[in-house]
């Protein structure tokens, strides 16, 4: 019989080993019989298949220690004194819905055992039960209880994350509705300045206003003035580039970066390249650039194309709300493995730099803390207040973060106030 349990009684079936069984009934079985010399045979099976099992003498008492303590499964023989298994079945299902019952019983009868099954039973045993089938019919109720549990641990997991989604949306709903100073709320109030303010679309708008009140009909279609015609294609090709800021910027979110190796020494360089292009606003502005020295040279991981634009949007960001005749400090470390490259510029007490509350904002996109530079419009890859938005989004892409923020100057005689962009690289290994 030992070696019945443990290959089957038929080759090819599956093995029905103790192991198999007992890890996934973690409680005792409770067997409901009123013949003690059966339940001492049912205790000899379970024992075989390692499993703990208890008893209880009609239906009766088996339902008083089903409300006292967990059971995994119940074997309940149909006909007994005082509380038949029909009635502990139908009982125990009030008080314990998925509660699996294995029916034994005596009546082999086609709608006897129909009338059984509709009361939920799992499975049914005819006596006289062999073992062979007592130990399928036990397998069967174990893989069906792991697939209970599986389903509630998956539907609990489910319910979890959908509460803690909602909780999060409602959250977010009462943030929207509770200030203006919400993302949506800020990214269309910049948008409307952006699109109102500086060259481009908004200029495009005012052009074309003042075009319609001041052509004039003739034979031949309309008179227009040349140095509006002029002013409007200036600003058609702004309106261009802004559109090719965007694509460029969902280019960048929307794609892996490819990084390569590449020294600190090296983009160094190409920083002050990039420096050097910003030529126009530096002149018109009377401003120049100061790099610190580079104090040791470790190797980057970095696509450099994207890296690149990023700087050189860093660097026309100083430039653009400068002080006028002042001086962009640029300067390069190894902070807790990370290449820090860090852009300061003196600001005017008038535009107070970046206030704390907005430091976390200004790489949203369209949101501006100050209006269009009109000197830099030639020069912007990005419109719309996307240009730090591109910024952060680069860093991300490098596994690197990126701060701007306000500081005070202590290098003079008197504290100014400047603004501090800084963008971290880790290092290569």
């Amino acid at each position: 019989m030992e070696e019945s349990v443990a290959q089957g009684s038929v080759a090819g079936q599956e093995r029905i080993t103790p192991s198999s069984i007992n890890t996934l009934l973690e409680e005792p079985i409770l067997i409901i019989e009123d013949s003690e010399e059966i339940s001492m045979l049912y205790a000899s099976y379970c024992k075989r298949l390692g499993l703990k099992c208890e008893f209880a003498a009609n239906g009766e008492d088996g339902l008083k220690k089903a409300q006292a303590k967990l059971y995994s499964l119940f074997i309940v023989d149909l006909m007994m004194p005082i509380m038949d298994g029909r009635t502990f079945t139908q009982k125990l299902k009030e008080i314990q819905p998925d509660a699996c019952i294995i029916i034994e019983t005596a009546i082999d009868e086609s709608q006897a055992v129909i009338d059984v099954m509709k009361l939920g039973v799992f499975d049914y045993l005819i006596k006289p039960i062999h073992p062979d089938s007592f130990f399928k019919s036990i397998k069967k109720a174990a893989d069906r209880i792991r697939t209970l549990k599986t389903e509630k641990e998956i539907d609990d997991i489910g319910s979890k994350q959908l509460r803690e989604q909602l909780e999060w949306l409602t959250f977010k709903e009462a943030q929207r509705k509770s200030t203006k100073e919400s993302w949506e709320i800020s990214s269309l109030y910049s948008l409307k300045t952006s699109l109102s303010q500086g060259s481009g679309i908004g200029a495009l708008i005012t052009l074309l206003d003042i075009l319609k009140l001041s052509q004039k009909e003739s034979d031949e279609g309309y008179v227009v003035s040349k140095e509006i015609m002029d002013m409007i294609y200036s600003n058609q090709q702004a309106a261009k580039n802004i559109l090719t800021g965007i694509s460029d910027l969902l280019d960048i979110v929307n794609r892996d970066a490819k990084l390569e190796p590449m020294s600190a020494g090296d983009l160094i360089d190409q920083i002050k390249e990039k420096a050097k292009a910003l030529s126009p606003i530096l002149q018109s502005r009377n401003l120049t650039f100061s790099f610190s020295e580079l104090k040791s040279n470790p190797s980057l991981e970095v696509e450099r194309g994207s890296l690149l634009m990023a700087i050189e949007e860093i660097l026309l960001n100083a430039s653009k709300y400068c002080s006028l005749g002042t001086r962009i400090d640029v300067y390069s470390s190894v902070v807790q493995g990370y290449f820090c490259i860090a852009v300061k510029n003196l600001v005017d007490h008038s535009s107070r730099g970046i206030e704390e509350k907005y430091e976390d904002l200004v790489v949203q996109p369209f949101f501006r803390v100050l209006p269009p530079v009109e000197d830099a419009a030639d020069l912007e890859r990005f419109g719309f207040g996307l240009g730090l938005t591109a910024v952060d989004h680069i860093a991300h892409k490098h596994n690197g973060m990126f701060f701007i923020h306000n500081a005070k100057d202590h290098t003079s005689d008197t504290v100014k106030m400047s603004v501090i962009s800084e963008l971290f690289l880790p290092l290569n290994g």
